[in-house]
């Protein structure tokens, strides 16, 4: 086979000028820092469990810890229809495009990573009770999996309950691990086994290799703990991203026996809990990026704890009755459970959703939360110029009415990591089975030449409201990968482009934008091209992949 190979292009800018240079030097390098942000903040009203409409600017009041800020925008949403991307015939892009400003979206997401099986059988029934009661106005709603490689699409945002209930049918049972206390009985087992059998006091050796295997067990369940945990978040942040760029409100349903959210200890062999800062650093980075996404999306979590009613006892018991667990098994049981209760309970309320948990009824859940998501009022404001520093920023919303309302309680101001969210965002973005959304952009193949080459020209369009400037500079990333079927990559691109602008490029980019042209060279055959773009001033990222032909 002929071998693969790029060819680059010079980078095309509608506002390049010669003599700039494509990598800045360091006194010109970019300095990333907090700024007055615009916050928007979905409120459902409702009155005897329906909503209450009507409202206007003046009914509402909303705080920002504590001080009152004046609302900038007000609205009231009345959502429906469907996500249709926007793109020209012979072009691709990722821009949203509806008849609605803002469309109605279900996303029900399958933790299968932190879900036992049977807790997972059991859901798959409620959710098959749901679908065959499910009415005609129910909006569409999308389907997916949370799995250790990132989002599975099950499938697209359908109203079909024949096609939802066969993707259901589809998911694989997977042998999970939601908490450490298993991992405590077998050790306890193993080593109740061996003082029985006299082996652990008779000999001194099996002593230490006793000691070795539990300490090596322990560093397992830690493992396993911290990894789990990150899985889920990463493919939570997919879809943070995916619909950050859609207006509106949207409701993430998220089924699963959970993991504590913040939580950073583990179990040792004896049942005691202890701090594990070798990975509390990585793991708690994650935990602030996935809230800040889900804030800045609007994505409101409604999660569905498919453990329904628990028994902590359970977790800990002997199968075989031969021993009694210990008292500090059952407090780390409690102690789990406790945190994943208060887990699902925080992350609804701080994206305004609503958790279901110690319920049978899952169908009527999954109900619930489609009928939250109908009407509601937008409400946005600026950041209070004098608190607007790192961290969580408490938000309150009250209503001239007697009402109930419920809103996200709070967003997320995080200190900018350029290197380590850059490559992260990039990375998610090319595996992710959908399209990046927050940063806008469309392009087009050109042609292919012959007979030098299977020479594939294509043209990437950034308008302007999707480029940052930093004072006269512009910094952000382009990686376009091509791969064949099975997921082989037959060709890559990746640039990052960081230059200061004359004013003239400036003026030109403010209103035209930026034309970014290059050519990738494949054999014939057919592939997928997904194509990532990152405005590291802002973090914004978009993506959409592309079938392409190569005769």
């Amino acid at each position: 086979m002929k071998s693969l190979k790029l060819s680059v292009l010079l980078l095309a800018l509608t506002a390049s000028v010669p003599g700039q240079q494509s990598k800045p030097s360091p006194e010109n390098e970019t300095t990333f820092k907090s700024e007055i942000q615009f916050v928007q903040v979905p409120v459902i009203v409702q009155k005897s469990g329906k909503h209450l409409t009507g409202l206007t600017k003046d009914d509402f009041v909303l705080l920002q810890d504590g001080k009152q800020q004046p609302l900038v925008t007000f609205e009231e949403i009345h959502s429906g229809g469907g996500v249709a991307l926007k793109a020209k015939e012979g072009t691709f892009g990722n821009s949203y495009k509806g008849e609605q400003s803002a469309p109605q979206i279900i996303i029900l997401a399958v933790d299968t990573v932190n879900t036992p099986t049977l807790d997972q059988a059991y859901f798959r029934e409620e959710l098959k009770k749901y679908l065959s009661d499910r009415r005609p106005e129910d909006p569409p709603m999308g389907l997916v999996e949370l799995t250790r490689s990132g989002l599975r699409i099950i499938h697209d945002f359908t109203r079909d309950a024949n096609a939802l209930a066969a993707g259901i049918d589809s998911i694989q049972a997977h042998a999970s691990k939601n908490n450490d206390t298993s991992g405590v009985l077998a050790k306890t087992n193993n080593e109740q086994q061996q003082r029985n059998e006299g082996l652990a006091d008779q000999n001194p050796d099996m002593d230490a290799r006793l000691a070795a295997l539990s300490e090596y067990e322990d560093k397992m369940v830690k493992f396993q703990d911290a990894t789990a945990r990150i899985d889920s978040l990463l493919a939570i942040q997919q879809m943070a991203q995916t619909f950050k760029g859609i207006p509106g409100r949207k409701t993430l349903i998220w089924a699963g026996s959970g993991f504590p959210f913040m939580n950073i200890s583990t179990t040792n062999t004896s049942g005691q809990r202890s701090l594990s800062p070798d990975r509390a650093g990585s793991t708690l980075d994650q935990h602030v990026y996935t809230w800040k996404l889900l804030n800045d999306a609007n994505i409101a979590v409604y999660p569905i704890d498919t453990r329904r009613t628990t028994n902590t006892a359970y977790d800990v018991m002997d199968p075989s009755n031969k021993y009694s667990p210990s008292y500090q098994q059952k407090e780390a049981a409690r102690d789990t459970d406790s945190q994943t209760t208060a887990t699902f309970q925080a992350v609804a309320q701080q994206t305004g959703g609503k958790p279901c948990i110690g319920r049978t009824d899952l169908k009527n859940c999954i109900r619930e939360a489609l009928e939250d998501n109908r009407d509601y009022y937008m409400l946005g404001f600026y950041v209070d110029k004098n608190n607007a520093g790192l961290g969580w920023h408490k938000v309150q919303v009250k209503v001239d009415q007697k009402a109930a309302v419920r809103y996200r309680e709070g967003f997320m101001v995080a200190k900018s990591q350029p290197d380590a969210s850059r490559a992260a965002d990039l990375t998610l973005a090319l595996n992710s089975p959908f399209s990046y959304t927050s940063l806008p952009f469309s392009g087009r193949f050109k042609k292919v030449e012959q007979p030098t080459g299977h020479d594939v020209d294509f043209e990437l369009r950034i308008p302007p409201d999707s480029i940052t400037l930093s004072g006269s500079k512009i910094d952000f990333d382009i990686v376009a990968v091509v791969r064949a079927a099975g997921g082989k990559e037959a060709a890559r691109i990746s640039q990052h482009i960081a230059q200061s602008l004359p004013p003239q490029g400036v003026a030109t980019i403010q209103t035209q934008g930026i034309n970014y042209t290059n050519k990738l060279e494949v054999p014939p055959g057919d592939y997928g091209v997904w194509f990532v773009l990152r405005d590291n001033l802002t973090g914004r990222t978009g993506s959409v992949t592309v079938p392409l032909k190569v005769q």
